[in-house]
């Protein structure tokens, strides 16, 4: 799937393809497709709603959000900030496998992840992280899904509801989102799309996603023209010299300041990477775009904002890391069929 959309109302969406390899059973537009990492922006979006709201601040660190548990207490990862997480900047491994083995409960063991409630194990993972080495010097920039997933723990120990449940009051329900969920989609709604994986020639069909810990880092699935929804608040909240308050540009809306917003797209000195968005500059957007991508090896999917034109592209596959330089090509082809306004 390959669309565009402008902040008018304008939305195209190209479909090809189907929704399980080996069938004629064609992918449709309302199809929920899987985000993979496009996810980490709506997670830090729901970040920027809890610091408009007072309950959170961009330099609340750890050891203040979680001041009953001595380990995190006793530990360099204390100070570690939810900037410092949204931005890629706290240390934090890249993945739970990098997590070194601080006691029997590891989160690398699989079993680990069924015997617990998903709040009880993200929160589990902050003290686990808080088990690890700390780096002598926070490095400037270090993807890390880990650190996502601790925004999660923060969130939930915010508001006492998991992120998903959080997720779908703070963010779904106000913009009229009706078709997310969490994990792959074939597991959770009939007729879906399932992911696909290649072995060794042979494209086959597979239901798996990442554990479901990982949620706030990319578990998310949606269809295109519910993403849109979302990714509307992003392109809007960039037009230059509009009061927003509150987004209320948008019906309905999330009550988050343009300003919270727009640090979100903010990178640190140096650095491309802000709140769930890689922010760089393209010449067909006229300056500044906000870009993401993201897979779970079985999905792929894209997204390029120009909120300077009003406007953004997208695209998502449910044929994995086989399928980015087809989406590539399409976003590109899109490009190049839709002139800015």
């Amino acid at each position: 799937m390959v669309g565009y959309f402008t902040l008018a109302g304008e939305f195209k969406l190209k479909v090809s393809g189907v929704r399980r390899v080996g069938t004629d059973d064609r992918l449709q537009a309302d199809d929920p497709m899987h985000l993979g990492s496009c996810t980490k922006s709506m997670t830090a979006t729901l970040i920027g709603v809890l610091v408009d709201e007072g309950k959170l601040r961009w330099d609340s660190n750890l050891g203040e959000i979680f001041p009953e548990d001595e380990i995190i207490q006793k530990s360099g990862w204390s100070k570690v900030t939810v900037d410092q997480l949204i931005h890629h900047t706290s240390g934090a491994p890249n993945n739970l496998q990098d997590l070194s083995n601080p006691n029997p409960l590891h989160p690398s063991n699989p079993t680990y992840w069924s015997s617990q409630p998903l709040i009880e194990q993200r929160r589990r993972l902050v003290t686990f992280l808080a088990q690890q080495p700390v780096p002598v010097k926070p490095p400037s920039y270090k993807y890390s899904n880990v650190g996502y997933m601790i925004l999660g723990a923060i969130i939930e120990k915010n508001r006492g509801h998991s992120w998903e449940v959080e997720m779908e009051r703070r963010i779904f329900l106000p913009l009229g989102i009706k078709s997310a969920g969490f994990g792959a989609p074939s597991k959770t709604q009939p007729f879906a799309p399932f992911g696909h994986t290649k072995i060794g020639d042979v494209m086959v069909d597979t239901e798996n996603d990442n554990p479901m810990i990982g949620g706030p880092a990319g578990t998310l699935h949606i269809s295109m023209g519910d993403w849109v929804k979302y990714l509307r608040l992003h392109v809007l909240s960039e037009r230059k010299g509009e009061e927003l308050v509150g987004v209320k540009d948008l019906d309905p809306f999330i009550p988050i300041r343009w300003q919270t917003l727009r640090h979100l797209h903010t990178p640190g000195e140096g650095q491309e990477y802000a709140g769930g968005w890689i922010v760089t500059e393209r010449t067909w957007a006229g300056g500044k775009v906000l870009h993401h991508a993201g897979s779970n090896t079985h999905w792929f999917s894209v997204v390029w904002l120009a909120p300077l034109q009003n406007r953004g592209f997208i695209a998502a596959s449910n044929f994995g890391l086989e399928a980015t330089k087809a989406c590539d090509e399409a976003i590109s082809w899109m490009i190049g069929r839709h002139k800015a306004p």
